[in-house]
């Protein structure tokens, strides 16, 4: 499939590769509230962000986390100790992007990722920190000259601050004359800071683009950059495979008779084990003949649940203040775009804050549930890897079997203190209680105990927990009699 991606550049930018792009906002520190506004009014027909300049500390992934759409993972490299710096690439988690390990280098920035394609396409992500060493040109030959050789296609995009609009520059020009060098053109023309200058490149070796725009999108001090590439990305929307049961639809009273007419058959079973098979068995024929398992491939997409009816209202202003701006190019519309964009942040953060903060009270009782939640916000997202399979559920498996074993050897070894130097007060084995009769378990107290328990179930479980309450009355006499069979036995089937 062809593809054409877009990318924006701004100081402390996100660029964007991606099919048919739209431009995406760049931003001169990753904030929460710059991120998220810009990434949700623009992410829905953008594949690939690259940020710069995000200051991102090591093992923080709040903002980035906080940046990224639902649906998006992302790649970082924090910002190194000197401050400021900081790189990301936040893509579709469906599209696959491979990183690429960058040499150590001393005057920028960089993050290398691959595109996979019929013609890969390597991109490349640079910040140059003002008043960089002059072994900056060096450092990127270096970096460039396999990269060059190893793909027909290269991307060289970033925050460089060079003055390449300054004929009289003598670096800028060393800097592009070096371009030339890797057959690499420099296509972004105009100032992309606030202040005047062209410090946002943008450079293509092998293919052409087109469609480069520079926007003001009022998050920074330097403008967006979008353009299109035409690239072959394998881009398709997830797809699952679901298994489910409507179990919605079941007659109570008829599954109660379907189930009694499976036990009809075996009243004479006594064993625990058997009556358990029998039990499962039963359940497990009922439930496929009532509700029989359907397999589904869907694919869907996941809305960010705090994106209420005010923001996609407030979003499709902006959107229409955007375009006046762009068609007219006046400073009025200009300035109202602005005072448009700060408002709709603020009310953005607000919601989002209220939605999560809601979410943390609500999930006060549940720890798993609140556990997920935080590790959403706060660990790093990566694209979804394949399942581990059998192999790593027998290696679980084999881990809790050996500890098992090494308990019940340890309470197999004779007690090393002598039976006669044990305290007066503690009571030896022949004196030990013993427990030789049971009370039978009736109705009433399985009914009990199966009510308050919860309906949370699992795939080994021969129906669900909901559906065994519903029909509690027929399949209670079956589990007191199992109860009943095991206790005496000492053997829990």
């Amino acid at each position: 499939m062809s593809v054409s991606q877009s990318v924006w550049c701004h100081h402390n930018k996100r660029h964007v590769p991606t099919r048919q792009l739209r431009p995406l906002l760049c931003v001169d520190s990753i904030t929460p509230i710059h991120s998220a506004s810009a990434l949700n009014n623009a992410h829905n027909k953008t594949d690939i962000i690259c940020l710069t300049e995000t200051w991102q500390k090591k093992q923080d992934f709040f903002a980035l986390n906080e940046a990224t759409p639902p649906g998006y993972v992302y790649l970082q490299k924090p910002h190194s100790e000197r401050g400021g710096g900081g790189l990301a690439v936040i893509h579709r988690a469906n599209i696959p992007i491979k990183e690429v390990t960058v040499p150590a280098t001393t005057t920028f920035e960089g993050v290398i990722f691959n595109l996979a394609g019929s013609s890969q396409l390597q991109c490349v992500l640079v910040y140059r920190p003002p008043k960089a060493p002059a072994a900056f040109l060096s450092e990127l030959c270096e970096l460039l000259t396999p990269v060059c050789a190893t793909s027909p296609s290269t991307l060289l995009l970033g925050d460089f601050n060079i003055h390449v609009d300054t004929s009289s520059c003598k670096f800028a020009s060393e800097f592009l004359s070096l371009l030339d060098c890797f057959n690499s053109v420099q296509h972004v023309q105009g100032p992309t800071h606030s202040r005047g200058h062209t410090l946002d490149l943008v450079c293509s070796t092998g293919f052409p683009l087109t469609n480069l725009q520079c926007l003001d999108l009022a998050v920074s001090d330097h403008r967006a950059i979008i353009f299109n590439v035409p690239a072959s990305l394998p881009r398709q929307r997830p797809r699952w495979t679901i298994m489910f049961r409507n179990i919605k639809t079941v007659s109570i009273q008829a599954f109660s008779s379907l189930i009694a007419n499976y036990w009809t058959t075996d009243s004479s079973i006594s064993t625990p084990d058997d009556m358990v098979v029998s039990y499962n068995t039963a359940l497990s024929l009922s439930l496929d003949s009532l509700a029989p398992l359907k397999i589904r491939t869907v694919s869907f997409t996941r809305p960010a649940p705090w994106f209420t009816t005010e923001l996609h209202y407030m979003k499709a202003t902006g959107r229409r203040l955007e375009r006046l701006y762009k068609r007219t190019a006046l400073t009025v519309p200009q300035l109202a775009f602005k005072e448009h964009v700060t408002s709709y942040k603020k009310v953005l953060s607000q919601a989002r804050t209220r939605y999560y903060s809601t979410l943390i009270e609500s999930q006060q009782n549940h720890p798993r549930a609140l556990f997920s939640t935080i590790n959403r916000l706060l660990s790093h997202r990566t694209a979804p890897h394949p399942s581990a399979g059998s192999d790593l559920c027998s290696k679980f498996h084999d881990f809790f079997q050996a500890e098992v074993d090494c308990i019940h050897q340890q309470l197999l070894v004779p007690p090393s203190t002598p039976l006669g130097s044990l305290p007066q007060d503690v009571a030896s084995p022949a004196t030990c209680p013993s427990f030789s009769s049971f009370t039978p378990v009736d109705a009433t107290q399985i009914t009990e105990l199966v009510t308050k328990a919860k309906a949370s179930s699992c795939s080994l479980d021969p129906m669900p927990t909901a559906l065994v309450k519903a029909c509690l009355r027929s399949v209670c006499p079956r589990i007191v009699n199992i109860v009943n069979a095991s206790v005496p036995s000492s053997h829990q089937p």
